[in-house]
């Protein structure tokens, strides 16, 4: 794992003119040094694609996430009256890059995560076979996390 490192859009990408990206994340083609580190051929990348699509996500601290896990696997209910926990879990991606998520998330996204990549892996090994209404609907539910404006 690397740690993140400040890049320039290069003057020549389409994207140099934009002064300023929804996102802080980047997906890039090409990287060049000439004098100053540039990225080309680059487009912005929403917080979800990256928890979605991007490289092994884990769970900073196995305890928040058992908890969480359990949580939602059980469907605890709170005490009457008292609101969800503000506690904030942290997901990170190839060990570096990391997001505070809302803790009820926690699990949530890992499940969503886990799922997604044995459906992709099952849909490229057997591209002909029909997916599920299970599968569909985590399918469906990557679409609309990836239509979502991230809260964290």
């Amino acid at each position: 794992a690397t740690a993140p490192v400040a890049v320039a859009i290069h003057p020549s990408s389409v994207n140099a003119r934009i002064g300023r990206f929804e996102s802080e994340y980047l997906v890039y083609a090409e990287k060049v040094r000439t004098g100053q580190l540039y990225v080309r051929d680059c487009s912005p990348l929403s917080p979800w694609a990256l928890l979605l699509f991007g490289g092994a996500l884990s769970s900073e601290g196995a305890s928040l996430s058992q908890r969480a896990r359990a949580s939602a696997k059980n469907g605890k209910a709170k005490g009457k009256g008292q609101s969800p926990s503000l506690a904030e879990a942290v997901l990170a991606i190839d060990g570096w890059i990391k997001f505070k998520v809302p803790q009820h998330l926690e699990a949530i996204v890992l499940e969503i995560r886990s799922k997604l990549d044995r459906l992709l892996q099952q849909k490229i090994a057997s591209p002909d076979v029909e997916l599920s209404d299970a599968k569909r609907g985590i399918l469906e539910a990557v679409t609309m996390l990836l239509s979502a404006t991230p809260t964290f």
